[in-house]
């Protein structure tokens, strides 16, 4: 997947609301984003306290690495 792709779909992701739901939800989107990268060992410290910190932190990274991986099977299914 090219940059450009990625930075499409973290857009769709993101919502641009400041309630405590939204932040949590951009967070995790973040963090599944990054996590396709190679992190060092203070930021997997950093996620799994974040994971940690809160069930509902888990759950909406949960959501959104479904969200990332079915984005990423659509969009290889159409990259002919």
């Amino acid at each position: 997947m090219n940059l450009s792709i990625a930075a499409a779909a973290k857009c769709q992701l993101l919502r641009k609301s400041t309630t405590n739901e939204d932040l949590v939800w951009n967070a995790a989107v973040e963090w599944v984003m990054r996590g396709h990268e190679i992190l060092t060992p203070d930021e997997l410290i950093e996620l799994m306290t974040w994971l940690k910190a809160d069930p509902a932190h888990l759950a909406a990274y949960d959501e959104a690495s479904y969200l990332w991986k079915l984005t990423g099977i659509a969009m290889q299914k159409t990259d002919y």
